[in-house]
């Protein structure tokens, strides 16, 4: 990462180049942040990109920043995923659901934060998207939320359906 002055000089030499290289740069849809620097530091610096200043970015959907905003960002997610699992019922077909909930709405909607991410400072954030996942898991297969207490029946479901589990591993 370079200096705000190396940045502008970047942005002047594709400019100053946009016609011969194609580029042209948007800065409606661009955000500058910088770590540990305040948006006044470099307020100098490309007064038309709007700043990011609430600790953090969202980069390919892949939240940067402060440890409290890569949580807010995490919490969002689940929070989008937890309306969308609701919507799970209005299916009335259990077998139906957990595919789903298999194949595209549990662990595979939320595994892309999981790599991209530093899962070492979210080990208070997952605990939250299991829970949600194990939560579903119960309304779907009609436990009453009997296997959300129990860490040992939760790690039976995750096992492979061909050895008598769900097949929705723990995050």
């Amino acid at each position: 990462m370079g200096s705000p002055s190396d940045l502008q000089q970047v942005v002047n030499i594709i400019s100053a180049h946009e016609h011969t290289l194609g580029l042209k740069l948007n800065f409606s849809k661009c955000r500058l942040w910088w770590p540990g620097i305040t948006a006044t530091s470099f307020s100098a610096y490309l007064p038309e990109v709007p700043r990011a200043v609430d600790g953090g970015i969202v980069v390919l959907g892949s939240p940067l920043g402060t440890r409290e905003y890569v949580e807010r960002q995490h919490m969002l997610v689940i929070d989008k995923l937890r309306q969308t699992l609701n919507t799970l019922k209005l299916l009335e077909d259990p077998q139906r659901q957990l595919i789903l909930l298999r194949a595209s709405l549990g662990l595979p909607r939320y595994s892309y934060l999981l790599r991209t991410g530093r899962t070492q400072s979210l080990q208070q954030i997952i605990p939250h998207f299991d829970q949600l996942i194990t939560v579903t898991l119960s309304d779907i297969m009609g436990f009453s939320n009997f296997y959300s207490s129990n860490l040992e029946s939760r790690r039976e479901l995750s096992l492979p359906i061909l050895l008598g589990g769900a097949g929705i591993p723990v995050a």
